[in-house]
């Protein structure tokens, strides 16, 4: 069962494919720093074992709600693409540490939940140079 894939700065080209959703043991994804490009597909929401998300630096679009069921994500990177999404599909990730969301184009408010979850001692978060994202997570 493979569990730590890591591709991070080979200049691959084109998508993720559908067929990611059967790594079911993966617990690490790393492919940042390439040139992929499209949408997440679906089937990443089968990776239910998966801690560690490193998708920096890539040229990644639309939403990323798919990722609200890996609640197993401790470590979520997602820096410099064109995501585009509100946060709320990060309030049931209660088991981040470290997250990155900076320079993409996500939106609204930050849910109070990811607010109280970015206070919590030894936390890393950043939002920065998303332009339509506001607020301190209270509604």
């Amino acid at each position: 069962h493979l569990e730590y894939f890591n591709v991070a700065g080979n200049a691959l080209s084109g998508q993720i494919p559908e067929s990611i959703g059967y790594l079911t043991h993966l617990k690490k994804f790393n492919v940042a720093f390439n040139h992929l490009s499209g949408q997440l597909p679906a089937s990443m929401g089968n990776l239910q074992s998966l801690s560690n998300l490193e998708l920096r630096s890539c040229q990644f679009t639309g939403p990323v709600s798919i990722l609200s069921s890996l609640t197993s994500l401790e470590y979520l990177r997602l820096v410099e693409n064109q995501f585009t999404d509100s946060l709320d599909f990060l309030s049931g990730l209660s088991s981040l540490d470290d997250l990155d969301l900076s320079k993409n184009e996500f939106y609204g408010l930050i849910p109070p939940a990811i607010t109280e979850l970015c206070e919590r001692e030894n936390t890393y978060c950043q939002f920065s140079n998303n332009k339509r994202l506001c607020g301190d997570g209270e509604r």
